[in-house]
């Protein structure tokens, strides 16, 4: 773990960490309401993270944070999982959204539900080392 600069941190979290915290964000109603709302916020608020950690969570760009609020808002709607993969704590990583929903008695992928011609149902963003250079979409995991 890094030292943590933004006020109030102590250190800033690494990969099971975030992974933890976001899991137990999922399963508290109150919380998963705010992360529902604006996941962003809500990691500043509960997340001792470092400096750039935070400049680089806010300057993920706009149509990128859009597309992502909406996908984790889905797993809180409707079920599913939010965690990062890394090969270690310097490298880049992916951080992978993958919602579920329910049609009568069927368990589908959301976006099956949306967009019929589509079988993965996984929403991802990759991140270099620093947590910069954010890319975001629908489908498997890539590595830009």
């Amino acid at each position: 773990m890094t030292t943590a600069t933004h006020p109030g941190a102590t250190k800033a979290p690494d990969t099971a960490a975030f992974n933890h915290w976001v899991k137990s964000a999922l399963t508290d109603h109150s919380r998963a309401s705010l992360l529902k709302h604006d996941w962003r916020k809500l990691a500043m608020a509960e997340l001792p993270l470092s400096e750039a950690q935070h400049e680089h969570l806010v300057g993920i760009p706009v149509a990128d944070a859009t597309a992502l609020q909406a996908a984790i808002a889905q797993v809180v709607d409707f079920g599913g999982t939010i965690h990062i993969e890394r090969a270690s704590e310097t490298s880049a990583g992916t951080l992978v959204v993958k919602s579920a929903s329910k049609v009568g008695s069927k368990s589908v992928t959301v976006e099956q539900s949306l967009e019929p011609n589509l079988s993965v149902g996984i929403f991802h963003c990759t991140f270099n080392a620093h947590c910069r250079n954010w890319h975001c979409g629908w489908g498997p995991s890539k590595s830009k």
